[in-house]
């Protein structure tokens, strides 16, 4: 009976051991890929920040602040995150060196005598607290300390806490004894764009569920081990992408093609690559953008949406030759549907000084969009800028009988009309631009229609961003009511007529929402004039193949036609 005893609390101790070694390493690749945070209380009190991709690091203490824009770089003393400062000398530079050494050792252990110590819940919190027996008798026992919200469905758990006694000695990390007490904490920001980041907390707030909504059932508060088949990994790149962690979720598709390469289709890693592109170009990460949409087109050279909106990234990293030579490639894919990348490219061609490539890729934009106002008022301008007033007045006179409200249209052909002498025509033209609602400020084509008409509004509810974070599959297909503060954070021009906008509803949780120029004046986003809360309609996109919902603003009014139909409108 004893001898089963002794092989049942083995097998347990081996089983915590790989629950431990197996979410160490998922907290090391999830710290890996977002500003991460260190606070040391022992040996030496001090605070570490490291930025991704080979970023930048700081280190505050209570001699100052040192910093260096990338790993190997030399130490500066720095307020501004390395970008001046003073050098270090070798010992300090060797000191903060030896920290980060021990900041970075709990992830990298692998107890084998580890075991389960605590299990509890608090503050909407599940914890594990997990120890081992010190190495060297004289020391302190080693605690891991595992934390997440109750309400996340992974079963993979971040490091939150840690303790032990250890030493440096020679730059290694050692075992050490009573008197090296280690003791860190470790959390973590997340960039929402224009240099703004939320707190850990913040960012998992998004997730919560309102209340009065169903509680997660039990099975989800649990530390599991990492996935150990190809299908485990494709499980939870499921679950991190529903979740927001795009990142986190191509990397566990790559993991599964490792161990199973015909386990996940290829459509579904290009969806995934693309969306995480998505994501960073509106964060504003553009080089990181780039390079996820480079492993898009590897994967799938043939489609067109995957060049145009690499060529919008590239634009944005100010890669006008690259962006060129993509809006040239969408174009060779399928001359007949490439309205967009002739559009942009024109507009780039225009910014190097060839009016006529502009003109000549205007040309065929607006064969394959003929209704297209924009187009026809930006091939004006270049007509315009040769000295070609009637063929650009004839442009305008187009742009405006397509959408006349498009007071930048007014303006342009009051000044043709000026430059040919026609004070009267022009005159009535200026009137009209500054008659107009939208102001002169050029409008954008619309967002392309959906392939099937809107449905009416989700009745007697107004919708949080978090409620759309939650259960957006649910509501994919549906239009639904948000209620956002007078403020925009954060715009991106997609070039595509579109533009990607940060909202914020009252209880602060954010949203990524995609606008046309006309949502953004008509909202008061444009000139910063929104003073008050308002409601508007967002449309819930669902992408076919990766299953993320994306929010398309399409009106603050809504009412049904005479066909029974919804029409929705600023």
């Amino acid at each position: 009976m004893l001898a089963g005893f002794v092989f049942a609390a083995a097998n347990l101790l081996a089983q915590d051991a790989q629950v431990v070694a197996d979410n160490l390493a998922y907290s090391r690749e999830f710290y890996a890929e977002v500003h991460f945070q260190a606070i040391a209380a022992q040996p030496n009190s001090f605070a570490y920040d490291r930025y991704p991709d080979n970023g930048a690091e700081r280190i505050r203490c209570n001699v100052g602040a040192f910093a260096h824009q990338h790993p190997g770089q030399p130490w500066l003393k720095s307020d501004d995150w390395g970008h001046t400062g003073l050098p270090v000398g070798k010992e300090t530079a060797q000191m903060l060196e030896g920290w980060i050494k021990l900041v970075n050792a709990p992830f990298d252990l692998k107890p084998d005598n580890v075991k389960l110590a605590k299990n509890y819940e608090a503050d909407g919190r599940a914890h594990w607290i997990f120890t081992a027996a010190p190495q060297d008798p004289k020391g302190a026992p080693t605690q891991f300390h595992f934390q997440k919200r109750v309400y996340d469905p992974n079963d993979n758990v971040l490091l939150h806490e840690f303790s032990a006694s250890l030493q440096l000695q020679g730059g290694k990390v050692l075992p050490g004894g009573a008197s090296d007490s280690v003791k860190l904490s470790f959390a973590y920001l997340v960039s929402i764009g224009d240099g703004t980041e939320l707190s850990e907390a913040a960012w998992e707030d998004m997730q919560k569920p309102k209340a009065g909504a169903s509680a997660s059932p039990a099975a989800e508060l649990r530390i599991g081990l990492g996935p150990k088949d190809a299908q485990g990994y494709i499980k939870r790149g499921d679950t991190r992408g529903q979740y927001g962690d795009l990142a986190g979720a191509v990397a566990d598709y790559l993991r599964a093609l490792k161990l199973d390469p015909n386990s996940v289709p290829a459509s579904k890693l290009v969806s995934a690559y693309h969306d995480s592109g998505i994501v960073r170009f509106e964060l504003g990460a553009f080089d990181a953008a780039v390079a996820d949409l480079n492993h898009a087109i590897e994967l799938n050279p043939k489609d067109q949406d995957l060049f145009n909106d690499r060529g919008v990234a590239k634009w944005n990293t100010g890669d006008i030759e690259g962006a060129i030579a993509d809006y040239s490639q969408a174009i060779a894919i399928n001359p007949k549907t490439a309205a967009r990348a002739y559009r942009n490219r024109a507009l780039l061609k225009g910014s190097k000084g060839d009016k006529d490539g502009a003109i000549g890729d205007y040309n065929q934009a607006i064969e394959l969009e003929p209704k297209n106002a924009s187009a026809y008022n930006k091939r004006g301008e270049l007509k315009r800028a040769k000295g070609d007033l009637d063929g650009a007045i004839a442009d305008f006179t187009s742009a405006i009988g397509f959408d006349p409200k498009l007071a930048i249209a007014y303006k342009n052909r009051g000044d043709a009309k000026q430059a040919k002498g026609d004070t009267a025509g022009a005159k009535e033209d200026f009137k009209h631009a500054d008659d107009s609602e939208s102001g002169i400020a050029e409008e954008a084509p619309p967002t392309p229609a959906p392939t099937v008409p809107l449905p009416p509004p989700e009745k007697a509810k107004v919708y949080g961003f978090q409620d759309l974070m939650l259960h957006g599959r649910e509501l994919a297909g549906k239009v639904v009511q948000v209620e956002v503060i007078p403020k925009a954070e954060h715009k991106t021009d997609l070039h595509d007529g579109r533009y990607c906008i940060t909202l914020t509803d009252p209880r602060r949780v954010f949203g990524f929402v995609y606008c046309t120029k006309e949502g953004l004046q008509k909202m008061g986003f444009e000139d910063g004039s929104a003073t008050k809360n308002q409601l508007i309609y967002l449309f819930m996109r669902k992408d076919k193949l990766s299953g993320t919902v994306f929010y398309t603003a399409v009106g603050t009014r809504f009412e049904l036609g005479s066909d029974g139909n919804a029409i929705y409108s600023w």
